[in-house]
Parts: structure tokens; sequence; C-alpha cells
């Protein structure tokens, strides 16, 4: 399956002001398949950990951030030297380890020959969540976002090359030629049945089975609210899962905007911003404010009050 990041890894990987890497994104998005197939296509050397998986790797960063402790720790960890230049170290679900995050600042400081690269979900709460011994390594790494599959994406993945290569070289003034429109319109709708996830996706692609589509979106939908509780308050939880499940059902509707007085009856905006910030600051939603005037800049022309919110999956 191919997803246009790629090519922006290799980028990194051949930039001689490379930083350490932090891929973000909601869950089951690709980020960690995206990481694997490029580390063993591009590197001779793979070293994998994950942070949910394994609690030794917590441990490793508890004490000081000396990098090349760390990089002793880890390679007797996976019984096998981790080397520059040769090695590409992944360290997965970085969102639950801090320091970790913090580390990195000295893996680009004191080691930036190694080709290290990271992916977290909910990482903007995690950052958010901080305490005062731990920090951000701001300017010391290189932040990419991940999505699901964009529609171009999606066409390669159904092999749809031949109308995948005529859109891309439309002109922005051209017209789509009234022969290609209905076929157009049957893969965009299939594209807006998967809604990208790519474990979605190749299931539709191999089965065309929506019953089973179906039953893997609410799995993944599942694993979101399971996050809430993971790294939410307990206060917080429950109105994060009010407003979660009222999101489907105002994007059904006419209204145009976003009302937290339909979320639950007797709760009001100052009630519930919070977790709407939270659940954007996670990339689970978008907040897509109405524009008065097409102009740039855009935020000078936006109306903050007046909004919708857009689920990731």
């Amino acid at each position: 399956m191919k997803r246009f990041i790629y090519d922006t890894l290799i980028k990194w990987k051949e930039s001689r002001d490379r930083k350490p890497l932090i891929i973000e994104g909601i869950r089951q998005c690709g980020k960690t398949w995206i990481l694997k197939n490029f580390g063993e296509a591009e590197f001779k050397d793979v070293a994998y950990f994950n942070f949910e998986y394994d609690n030794r790797l917590e441990k490793i960063f508890d004490g000081d951030l000396n990098t090349s402790r760390i990089i002793k720790d880890l390679s007797i960890i996976r019984n096998k030297t981790i080397q520059p230049g040769i090695t590409l170290l992944i360290l997965d679900e970085i969102q639950i380890c801090p320091r970790a995050i913090t580390s990195l600042k000295y893996f680009c400081e004191n080691l930036s020959e190694l080709h290290i690269a990271t992916a977290g979900s909910l990482l903007g709460v995690a950052i958010a969540q901080m305490g005062k011994n731990v920090s951000f390594p701001v300017g010391k790494v290189q932040m990419l976002k991940m999505h699901p599959l964009n529609f171009p994406e999606f066409l390669l993945a159904k092999d749809e090359e031949l109308l995948y290569d005529y859109l891309n070289n439309l002109s922005l003034d051209e017209d789509v030629s009234a022969v290609f429109i209905g076929k157009l319109e049957e893969v965009y709708h299939e594209y807006l049945i998967t809604g990208g996830m790519p474990e979605v996706v190749k299931s539709w692609i191999n089965e065309r089975n929506i019953e089973n589509v179906e039953s893997i979106q609410t799995g993944i939908l599942d694993n979101y609210e399971k996050d809430f509780v993971k790294y939410a308050s307990v206060s917080e939880f429950p109105k994060l899962s009010l407003i979660w499940n009222a999101i489907p059902a105002q994007l059904a509707k006419d209204n145009q905007k976003f009302i937290f007085s339909q979320v639950k009856q007797g709760l009001r905006a100052r009630d519930l911003e919070d977790s709407l910030l939270w659940l954007i600051s996670a990339g689970l939603i978008y907040k897509v404010e109405k524009i008065e005037r097409p102009y740039i800049p855009v935020s000078t022309y936006s109306d903050i009050t007046f909004f919708v919110t857009i689920q990731e999956c």
C-alpha cells in the first residue's frame, strides 16, 4: 500500500541536517507499518521497540539521558548492537514515556549520525501533560503528521493507477471529463465507506464485505474510547464520551455548526470546552471554523463561535 509520506522519510534519511523524527497520528492510521516497511527497505538493520508492550523500556529512560548508555541498554534488550549509519532505531508509542521524548534532544545534539524515528498517538495530550521534570525538545526534532489514506492513495490501493495519473495531470482550470465522472463518483463513495483507515481499506478491497468493514471500524472506535480512560482524568472521561458520541449525530443534521447544548441537556460551552480541546489535541477530531471572507490570513476572518467538528475516523 503506497503512502505518500514515504517520500518524506527518504528525504529525512538523506538529509545532512537530520534530526530525530516524530510521526504523530491517530491509532491505526499506519504509523508503525510505514516505519517498519521503510526500515526494512532502506536500512541494513531495524531496531524496533514499543513502549506499550515492553515495560522495561521506560526504566531505561528513568535515569540519566546519556545517549551512549541508552543505546547500549537497548542493544542488550534486543541482543544485537545498534549501529549509527546502519540501524534504524524505532521507538513506538513514545507518548507513554515522556522521558524518552525529552531524550531526543540529546540524540540530536550528541548522536546525530543515528537514524532514530519515533511514533505516537495522542501526542498532543501527552506533551500538554508533561511535568516539570520533563520537557519537549523544541527545535531538536522533526515532526511529521500522518493521516488515514487520502483519496489519491486510495486510488493507488485499488490499482486505479490510470485514473490516478489522469487526475494528477489535470490542470486547475481543466474540467474532469464527463466520461470519468461516474467512475470517480463510484470510487469516491467506496472511499467514504472506508474512511481511509488502512486496515479497513485492505478489507474492503480484498473482500468487499460491508459487515467486515463496519466490524473493523467499530473496533477502531472502541479503542479510541479506551484511550479516554487511559489518558484522561476520571472527571474528564464522561464529558469526552459525550462529545465523541454527539459528533456523528450533529454531523447528520443540517445545523451546519456544533452546538454544545445539544451534547447533553443542562451542559453549556463552559462545561465542555476543555474536553473538546482535549479531543482536538489528541488528533481525534478537527475543529473547522466558519470563514466570513476567503482572504489571507484566514484566521483573521474566522468566526470562533461558529464551527463544525469532524471525527478523524
